[in-house]
């Protein structure tokens, strides 16, 4: 009785945690879709009344970039390359918000095609912990090159994120674990939720590696 009880809270545990992810992924796609069809539609409709005026050449300026910014912000939410093409050109638009840092990719796959992607929970939870690891890398690795490395087919999911920073010891990897800190937490649980390994190799002064992988 005890052993189906346990067994009864692990499978609600990961029914909500499941549950969890993808209600933010909705909210997501619910936020980015709204700037998309009421702020920056209102925006563009400001400059261009703006643009009629010859007075106003350096407001339209500004706004055009409070646009860019807002476009940003909703492809961040949520890359229209995920849902359309896959979780690899989603991988490929990511980049850094340190122009110092230079982050390269080349993730191979099999298509863009659905039969030749992994199942879309795989592709979101993929894409979220390599968006999270290059975050990190840029915000704390003092890294200049990240590199994203591996192989995406519809069963069999590989992705290395490689930066050159300071590195972390192993001591100071299980602190940062165990603080929550540096988004480690958050991609163990997503890397759990699909039941993919999810690594951390890292030496002082030799950068760090976060390692997903997948199988069906």
């Amino acid at each position: 009785l005890w052993l189906s009880r346990a067994a009864d809270r692990a499978w609600l545990t990961d029914v909500r945690s499941r549950a969890a992810v993808s209600a933010v992924e909705l909210e997501r796609a619910r936020l980015s879709q709204d700037l998309h069809d009421d702020s920056l539609q209102a925006l563009a409709r400001v400059i261009h009344q703006l643009e009629a005026r010859h007075d106003t050449v350096d407001e339209c300026q500004i706004l055009r970039r409070v646009a860019t910014n807002l476009r940003d912000i909703a492809t961040e939410l949520h890359p229209p390359a995920l849902a359309d093409l896959g979780v690899v050109p989603a991988i490929q638009s990511i980049g850094s918000s340190d122009q110092s840092v230079v982050v390269t990719s080349s993730v191979l796959h099999a298509g863009y095609e659905r039969g030749d992607r992994p199942p879309q929970e795989v592709e979101v939870v993929v894409f979220r912990i390599v968006q999270e690891a290059v975050a990190n890398a840029v915000a704390h690795s003092g890294c200049r090159v990240v590199r994203i490395e591996g192989h995406v087919r519809p069963g069999d999911v590989t992705v290395n994120v490689i930066d050159d920073g300071r590195g972390l010891s192993a001591g100071q990897i299980n602190a940062a674990q165990r603080s929550g800190h540096i988004g480690v937490a958050s991609m163990r649980r997503r890397a759990a939720i699909i039941d993919a390994d999810l690594t951390f190799r890292s030496s002082t002064g030799l950068g760090t590696t976060v390692s997903l992988r997948w199988r069906a």
